[in-house]
């Protein structure tokens, strides 16, 4: 049983809130803008009024900072305008509208190092660390982690050296073989928390330590670290989230009376919150000590809850742990129909999770592509200023001045010629990207219009496939095992549609289903389709002999194909990216 690692990182957030009474201090703040006669009383009043909207309304909190970068252009206040930007940033980031959040703090940046101001370095560094790993682009994050965390220690920063070494040991921790130094930043964060005080950056760093000794299989320490974890995080709705872990560690030492009390505590602590996504994981670490002793049945029971749970949050990680367990556990009980329904429920989960990784890699594509036109097009602004302001004094240099704007000219060419190759470039990983998940027809019309128009097909054959007896079959084999089976052979009857030019529309459980026909229309649809399918009956026939000659039982391939009218088209509009394991954007 595994959780969600970064879950416990999200308490830092809280750093970015301000700790007053929320509506006095906004009403104070209200009457300091309207009624000071100092410009930059004005602008530092605006910031934090509008930091006072942080996670609960972010276009406010726009709308004040720019208000505020505004008043502090006109009056010539430079670290007012680094704020005012920094926070522009943090409130369209919170609304993972990253483009914006980037380029305002890019001005922030520039604006900070202008004017020597170390910390608001840092401070921005990292925030366009979070952006990428939010994106999953950990390089990138790692780089401009490290450089706000030597920015940070250089001036003795002691909060930014703390948050930023967390959030260097979350990426770290996710690979075996930087296990080791994900502890090293960890250990660099827990001193500074306890010099502190800090209890939230305690209980998170030792949590996370405990977590690596524990997958080390250094079961002691771990203990050690989480129960410091525990004292510190107490009274928070955090902490469920350690006592999830030593319930992991009491399973693993056969200790199960002290995992499920441990356990059950974590649940009635997130229920306390509300929090539903930690009330559904201590759940499913509860089942998973229930299956250690053999509880199947009350194992079943709390997966259920867990499920339930997972969908009202939609944590789809969640639900793949919980579809996977049932799916198990179901089949041990003789319950083969809820075995099977479970399997379809986790390759549908699956098929979800691998979409949205996709379309979250494209995402950072599209970000990446879109800041480089908007960085573009701020360097043709610049560089046409410059040539009025050097065209203005034409006259006084003569042929030396022509001979610089001549090599300003063509530095500035071959710095475009660049771009445009690295613009080319991204455009057509775009759109192998797009004409890898939709037909490219259809992948051309959402490009050039936004949209796709449904169409009418007077003749489309449809064929679709599944599998005889598949829960017989299921029942013999490990979940693992199935999937991996289902997976060859889908794979190759993707190379036979291929052959005979048809669509994959999808798959459902051991369901295939592909069309012939459309979207580009042609007469030969009906046979090609049909000599499909014998090939696919041909190649599961070959498959089953195998298995027959080896003892085991054989796949039977059922197929239908009809010819008729359809209406195809895209459905719907939106993408809905991951949210768990988020890096965080501090203020």
């Amino acid at each position: 049983m595994k959780f969600s690692r970064n879950l416990i990182i999200l308490v830092l957030s809280f750093l970015a809130l301000p700790s007053v009474a929320q509506e006095n201090r906004t009403d104070s703040l209200r009457q300091v803008v309207l009624s000071a006669r100092q410009d930059t009383v004005r602008v530092n009043a605006l910031i934090e009024l509008a930091l006072t909207y942080r996670g609960s309304d972010p276009e406010e909190l726009i709308r004040l900072a720019e208000e505020a970068r505004d008043l502090a252009g006109k009056a010539g206040y430079r670290k007012g305008l680094a704020n005012a930007y920094k926070w522009i940033g943090i409130g369209y980031s919170d609304q993972d509208i990253y483009i914006d959040a980037t380029l305002n703090w890019q001005e922030s940046l520039r604006i900070f190092e202008d004017t020597g101001d170390k910390s608001g370095i840092a401070n921005i560094l990292s925030n366009l660390g979070a952006v990428y790993n939010n994106q999953g682009d950990d390089e990138k994050a790692l780089e401009l982690y490290l450089r706000s965390l030597k920015i940070a220690q250089d001036i003795s920063d002691k909060i930014r050296t703390l948050t930023v070494s967390l959030n260097i040991g979350l990426i770290y921790q996710k690979k075996e073989a930087t296990w080791d130094k994900a502890l090293e930043y960890y250990f660099i964060a827990l001193p500074l928390a306890e010099e502190m005080d800090y209890a939230d950056g305690i209980g998170t760093a030792c949590v996370n330590i405990g977590e690596v000794y524990f997958d080390q299989g250094r079961d002691s320490l771990a203990l050690e670290y989480f129960l410091k974890s525990r004292e510190a995080l107490s009274g928070s709705v955090f902490l469920s989230y350690t006592l999830m872990n030593i319930g992991k560690y009491y399973t693993r030492r056969g200790d199960f009376e002290n995992a499920i009390e441990v356990q059950n505590e974590a649940f009635r602590i997130a229920e306390e919150q509300n929090s539903k996504l930690f009330m559904a994981q201590s759940l499913l670490g509860m089942a998973s000590t229930y299956v250690e002793q053999d509880r199947i049945r009350e194992a079943v029971a709390v997966l259920k809850k867990a499920e339930k749970l997972a969908i009202e949050v939609g944590s789809k990680e969640s639900l793949q742990e919980a579809y996977k367990e049932l799916a198990v556990h179901s089949a041990d009980m003789a319950d083969y129909q809820g075995a099977y329904y479970y399997q379809k429920m986790l390759t549908a989960v699956n098929d979800s999770l691998f979409k949205n990784a996709n379309e979250k890699r494209l995402n950072l594509m599209l970000t990446t592509f879109d800041l480089e036109q908007k960085q573009r097009e701020v360097e043709v602004q610049e560089l046409t200023i410059k040539q009025q302001r050097l065209a203005k004094n034409a006259f006084l240099v003569g042929l030396l001045f022509i001979l610089v704007i001549a090599f300003i000219v063509f530095r500035n060419y071959l710095a475009k010629a660049r771009i445009n190759k690295i613009l080319d470039k991204q455009n057509g990983e775009i759109d192998r990207l797009l004409k890898n998940i939709l037909p490219e027809k259809v992948a051309r019309e959402l490009q050039e219009s936004g949209q796709a128009t449904p169409r009418d097909y007077e003749s489309v054959t449809v064929l679709f496939t599944d599998f005889k007896g598949f829960s017989s079959i299921a029942k013999t084999l490990d979940p693992n095992d199935l999937v991996n089976e289902l997976s060859s052979f889908f794979i190759a009857f993707d190379n036979i549609i291929d052959k005979y030019g048809l669509e994959k529309i999808k798959t459902i459980g051991d369901a295939y289903m592909c069309a012939g026909g459309l979207p580009t229309p042609n007469e030969s649809h009906p046979a090609d389709t049909i000599r499909a399918g014998l090939e696919m009956q041909k190649f599961m026939m070959e498959n089953s002999d195998k298995r027959i000659a080896e003892g085991k039982i054989p796949w039977e391939l059922r197929v239908g194909i009809h010819t008729g009218p359809v209406v195809a088209g895209v459905v719907g509009k939106k993408k809905y990216p991951l949210k768990s394991g988020s890096a965080i954007i501090f203020g």
